[in-house]
């Protein structure tokens, strides 16, 4: 009687080796992939709710003939006065605006928790309404980031105005995203990008 010897082939260190590189690759580009698209959407957030901020305040104006000087700055960030890589509901009482319920009166409500810090100022000409307190540059706040300054009418126009701020460090490295929109251009100016 003969016995035949069946040969069983396992891996080899070095084919194991290949799958675990190969693996770690395609992990990581996942995971990069998904940051990206998390930033993207994150940004998308900001953009939106400042283009509704927008409306808001157009709407107001059609309606009082002014628009709203919700916040005391323009670097006074709704719902979180320091926006990092975490979200916040919006809709509790404002601690930094003219008045705790000056959002609401605005109408501006978003569907969900948001990740960026929000801020509307108004007034006429180049001074914000409501005496004092009102500032028109874009500060500092939360994470050490300046905005773009904004874009206000000339000194000694009487022409209403508006500016909406966004701020947010989604990846929380202490650099911060500024979106920034005024009156008197509807366009939306980023600074930092992906931040």
């Amino acid at each position: 009687m003969t016995r035949k010897r069946s040969r069983q082939r396992g891996f080899t260190l070095v084919e194991m080796g290949a799958v675990v590189v190969i693996v770690s690759v395609l992990s990581m580009i996942a995971m990069l992939s998904y940051r990206r698209h998390r930033g993207a959407a994150r940004m998308a957030e900001a953009a939106h709710l400042t283009a509704d901020i927008r409306d808001a305040q157009e709407a107001y104006k059609a309606e009082t003939g002014v628009y709203s000087n919700v916040s005391n700055t323009a670097a006074s960030y709704y719902p979180s006065p320091a926006p990092g890589p975490f979200v916040t509901a919006w809709g509790d009482d404002c601690k930094v605006c003219r008045s705790v319920d000056a959002w609401r009166k605005l109408h501006v409500e978003p569907s969900a928790p948001v990740m960026y810090g929000y801020a509307t100022i108004a007034g006429i000409g180049a001074v914000p309404s409501g005496g004092g307190g009102g500032s028109s540059s874009g500060g500092s706040s939360g994470g050490g980031a300046s905005g773009p300054p904004p874009t206000l009418p000339p000194p000694g126009s009487t022409d209403p105005f508006y500016v909406v701020q966004a701020q947010g460090d989604i990846d929380g490295n202490g650099v911060s995203c500024i979106i920034f929109s005024a009156s008197n251009n509807p366009m939306l100016t980023v600074t930092n990008e992906g931040e």
